[in-house]
Order: structure tokens, then sequence, then C-alpha cells
């Protein structure tokens, strides 16, 4: 694995500082004052040649190595671009360029942050610097849109703090940001047309529920109780994460028929999530806990990790992708 050391980055204003690596709160999982850490790779896009994989490294062991990484598809070789502790990244479908929210030293709340396939050119795009935080963005299929989640205040309870934001994407730039309504992450619908989202359900209650809506924030359908939706390319099925479907059959990674029904498992694996399909929708991408084990010198620290994985389609075969 090849690690590039910390990049800098500036931004507007004459600001100049690292992107936090080591500090936690934007991200999910316990702090490491608990006797349980995470070490899991997550959020993983193909590049639209489908030879690299981009996906995020939380890692909350002493001395680790959280940030975004890429990966070479066919010789399995790893590259660390920007040491980050990350709320969502995606690719631009056209560019591959990568749009993320971090959150940098010196602020409350993470912000989204734009670098190239190689990790360089690293700069801001909006948020943060003393107001909301941006979480979660995702490119429209043809990269003229960008949706991201603002929130309010770190209090992830109720939907009046998780609102989806939409703003035209206008040569690296968000132009003309508007509200879409209540909402967490998004993925788009591959025709543009509509976007399946993350809600709460009110009260703030768990599981979240994901609704499908139109780009003016009409409420189209409700898929089921999960989270991290993923559109197959053809827009056949909606994959996602549940933690509460045994009444329909189906934990852990579960895929939708986008005109409804039955969710049908990915895997037996419960404890998994969903990533990104190839463009063909051949293959899918997902994190699977690989269980928990002793950090090495510290025996009072276990260590939960997750390692990214990918399944064919047609054969149902598994290959490991992260190790």
């Amino acid at each position: 694995m090849v690690d590039r050391p910390h990049r800098l980055v500036t931004a507007v204003g004459g600001w100049r500082g690292t992107l936090l690596l080591g500090v936690l709160g934007c991200g999910d999982g316990p702090t490491t004052s608990t006797l349980q850490v995470l070490d899991r790779d997550r959020n993983a896009r193909f590049t639209t040649d489908g030879q690299t994989i981009v996906y995020y490294r939380h890692d909350e062991r002493p001395a680790g190595a959280a940030g975004i990484y890429r990966l070479n598809v066919a010789s399995g070789d790893t590259e660390r671009l920007v040491a980050v502790i990350l709320a969502g990244l995606d690719l631009h479908p056209a560019t591959d360029s990568i749009v993320f929210s971090g959150r940098a030293s010196g602020e409350v709340e993470p912000a989204l942050w734009i670098m190239g396939l190689d990790g360089g050119g690293v700069r801001r795009l909006g948020g943060a610097g003393g107001g909301p935080g941006y979480r979660w963005p995702a490119f429209s299929p043809d990269g003229t849109h960008l949706t991201w989640e603002v929130r309010y205040q770190d209090d992830p309870g109720l939907d009046t703090v998780n609102t989806l934001w939409m703003g035209d994407w206008q040569n690296g730039t968000i132009a003309n940001p508007r509200v879409v309504g209540p909402g967490r992450r998004s993925v788009w619908r591959p025709d543009g047309a509509a976007l399946a989202v993350e809600r709460r359900r009110p009260g703030g209650t768990v599981p979240l529920v994901i609704v499908v809506m139109d780009t003016t924030g009409q409420l189209l359908d409700t898929l089921g109780f999960g989270e991290e939706p993923v559109w197959r390319p053809d827009g056949g099925r909606v994959a996602y994460f549940a933690e509460t479907e045994a009444d329909r059959g189906c934990l852990g990674v579960c895929f939708v028929p986008a005109a409804g029904g039955s969710p049908v498992p990915l895997s037996s694996a419960f404890m998994s999530l969903p990533g990104s399909w190839t463009r063909d929708g051949a293959e899918f991408t997902y994190a699977r806990s690989m269980g928990t084990s002793e950090i090495a010198g510290n025996p009072t620290l276990r260590v939960d990790e997750w390692r990214l994985w990918v399944r064919t389609l047609a054969t149902g075969a598994d290959r490991q992708l992260t190790f």
C-alpha cells in the first residue's frame, strides 16, 4: 500500500490547515475511549472505466490510517489519497473527480471538498467554517447537479435538522443551492428524475425509512426501513442496509425492486453495508464485518474490522477486495 503525505488544503479567506485525522465526530462509531473500535472500509465507488474503486477507511485504532483510498481492481494495490475523517463521498460520472465531506482542523462541522482521482487539487466547495455541516454528497447521473445533507446541529434525530439540498454543478463549483426537502443520504435514480433518500421517522425513531422523491421534494414512494440506498444502473433495483427487516425476510444488504415488493437479501451476512454497482450492473461492492480481534500490544482494546467485497450477480460469487 502506498501512503501519500498528508495534504494541505487552502480555503476561502486564506485559511490553511490539514484535514483532520484521528479526531472523530462527523463519521460513525464510538470514540477510542471505548473497548471496541472500528476499522471499516466503506463508501466504495467504481470509476467510470470500472478499473478503480475509491473508498473510505474509517479507522479508530491508535495510530490508525483513516482516509480516502484508491484501489486498483486488477492488481489489488491500494493508495491513500488524503487523510480525513469522512461523512460521505461520490465520483463525478464524467471526470471521476472526488467530492467528499470532511472536517478541517479547528472546525466543528464537516464541509464539502473536491479533489482529483490522483488526490491532487484539494479545495473547499462550501459549508462549515462555523456554519452547519455538509454531508453525504451525491452527483446526478449526468453530472449536472449535486445533492448533499445540511445538518444544522450535531443531532441527527429530527428531520427538521437533516435537510437535503441540491445545487447546479458548473465548472467544478456549486451554483444555485436550494432546499429539496427533509432527508439525509441520497442517491439519484439512473434517469435523473428522482432520488432515494434516507429519512428519520416522526419523533426521530429508528430505523431510518428510505423514500423516493422527485427533484422538487415531492414524495413518490416508500421502499423500506434501512439506510445507505444504492440504485442499480438500469433503475431496476435499489440496494440498502436493513437493520430490522425480519418481518419481510431480509437483514443486512437487501435489494428491493424499484416497482415495489419484498426485499431480496444479497447475502446471509447481516453485518454488511452496500457500496456501489459497476456501470453494467453485473457486480456490486459491499462492506462485510470480519469480526473483532485484539489489537497487538493492547489487550484491553479490540477492533471491529470491515473489509470490501464484490459480488458477481450472475454467479453469486464473492471475492474480497481489501485486507
